[in-house]
């Protein structure tokens, strides 16, 4: 009984980390929307920049990202917007 309870544990938490998100791994540094309005997209192509807009953010909306930890491309990074608790990509000059 006891081999069972925790093969059942060690199977539950392999589960609980493949359905991580890929940049929910390391929780993100809190930082504030600095530009008048910034675009949030869904998606983000080297070559072409980032595309699907998912929503505009504004002044003081409180954003995460993590230099270092979060992917960055071409002065875009991948955030996670606090409000909805969405990840999307943001210009990294509109965040402080």
């Amino acid at each position: 009984m006891k081999k069972t309870i925790v093969a059942l544990a060690t199977a539950g938490a392999l589960i609980g980390a493949a359905a991580t998100p890929a940049g929910a791994a390391t929780p993100p540094e809190h930082h504030s929307v600095i530009c008048d309005s910034a675009s949030f997209y869904a998606h983000y192509t080297v070559g072409e920049g980032p595309f699907d807009l998912i929503r505009t953010l504004y002044y003081g909306n409180d954003v995460g990202h993590t230099h270092g930890a979060q992917a960055e491309n071409n002065g875009w990074g991948y955030t996670q917007d606090f409000g909805p608790n969405d990840w999307g990509w943001m210009q990294l000059n509109c965040m402080s």
